[in-house]
């Protein structure tokens, strides 16, 4: 079960971009809420139950698509299922850990997965620690990325036997010994690298203290092979480019296509009321000392952090925060062909309405090192749920992954996930 009092709400970045496949191309507004189209000629193949009712808050909610099968995970389970929908393997998320977990280690939150279209692999991250146990830096201070790698493309089960299981000391930032967790977990892979990123909070205070990007080399965790330090490279205490200003959260995109770059993107936190700035981050040199460089994407405009997400279902006065994970950078992003498109939850006034909104952005990367420019950038009045979807695997090599990741219609509300 997720640590409670970091009740962050995930976004559905996949979802929205796939929507962008249907807008009236050179929809650019950043004044408007925009009406959805017809989706025509996209049907939904299949649908089913992806998990069971949940009574964490939050969910946590996560799904990779491999070449015949998903994975959908939560802070409560681990599940394999056939794209027909039949059940493979499920487990426990703590008991899914369990060969690597450290003594007293019974926080297990905030998992991610994604499959690598390249090695073929599904990878699976999630955070762990232990607060209610003394912590005194490079003693006892106990907290970990919990890291599964798939041993092929279609796991049977969930278990040792069919995968490598890792755990990494989230405390560390490279050598230095800290007083600090991770949550707020997310993953990303390209042909070289695997990149884990996090939020860092004091395990004494609470406090936030920086965001953190990890990079790993993906050949090592293919091959099963044993990762020491000395073999990951940290990044913390990172800053707004040119300012002292921290940035709450970094997200790794998904990467499709071998840009010579691994691109991340940030919210830039200001004035809730006028800033729409993003950050473009890339690691560089991926296979030695790697670099991590930001350039600012400045734009103004209205992009106040959400509302409270309206929930159905007879929820009733449940909500679910929708800003105070990041101000609403909630998402993964996806690189494809020269750019980033990327979301994030934010308010819109509509007809005299305040009402939580998706804003959609296409940010042009091609030229990198230069400074990204914003290409479309609008917004969708939509009351956010608690969702996550992912494209199946060959979808991915043969359409745009925005419109690929729609073909499986995941729409998952607050305690079900349905595929």
């Amino acid at each position: 079960m997720r640590y409670p009092r970091f009740a962050h709400v995930r976004l559905v970045s996949t979802l929205v971009l796939a929507l962008l496949a249907l807008m009236v191309p050179g929809a650019h507004s950043t004044a408007q809420v925009a009406t959805l189209p017809a989706a025509t000629g996209i049907a939904v193949v299949t649908s089913f139950i992806g998990l069971g009712p949940s009574m964490n808050n939050p969910p946590d909610l996560t799904i990779a698509a491999g070449l015949d099968r998903l994975l959908v995970g939560s802070n409560d389970l681990v599940v394999i299922r056939g794209k027909d929908g039949a059940v493979i393997a499920s487990t426990d998320l703590q008991v899914f850990f369990g060969s690597v977990r450290a003594p007293g280690e019974d926080t297990v939150f905030s998992p991610r997965a994604v499959f690598d279209p390249d090695s073929e692999r599904f990878f699976v991250v999630a955070a762990a620690n232990d607060l209610a146990s003394a912590c005194n830096p490079a003693t006892t201070c106990v907290a970990h990325y919990l890291l599964a790698v798939s041993m092929s493309n279609s796991p049977a089960n969930l278990d040792p036997s069919e995968w490598t299981f890792y755990s990494l000391d989230a405390t560390l930032d490279n050598a230095v010994a800290t007083r600090n967790f991770a949550d707020f977990t997310d993953i990303g892979v390209n042909e070289q690298a695997i990149v884990i990123t996090s939020i860092q909070h004091d395990m004494i205070t609470n406090d936030f203290v920086t965001a953190k990007v990890r990079r790993l080399p993906k050949a090592l965790l293919v091959a099963g092979s044993p990762v020491i330090a000395s073999d990951w490279q940290d990044f913390v205490a990172i800053n707004v480019p040119g300012t002292a200003t921290r940035v709450p959260v970094i997200h790794p995109a998904a990467m499709f296509g071998t840009p010579g770059h691994f691109f991340l993107t940030s919210r830039v936190p200001g004035p809730a009321s006028n800033d729409c700035s993003m950050v473009v981050w890339s690691l560089d040199n991926l296979l030695a000392t790697t670099t991590l460089t930001g350039k600012l994407v400045a734009k103004t405009s209205g992009c106040a952090p959400s509302l409270d997400a309206r929930q159905p279902f007879g929820l009733g006065a449940a909500k679910l925060r929708t800003s105070n994970a990041a101000g609403g950078h909630t998402a993964r992003p996806v690189y494809r062909n020269g750019s980033l498109w990327d979301v994030e939850s934010v308010q819109r006034t509509v007809s005299g309405e305040t009402v939580s909104a998706v804003r959609w952005m296409q940010l042009n990367v091609s030229t990198w090192p230069a400074t990204p420019t914003f290409v479309q950038d609008a917004f969708i009045k939509v009351h956010l749920r608690w969702s996550r979807i992912d494209a199946p695997a060959d979808v991915r090599r043969q359409v745009p992954s925005w419109l690929g990741q729609m073909l499986l219609g995941a729409v998952p509300h607050p305690v079900r996930e349905t595929v």
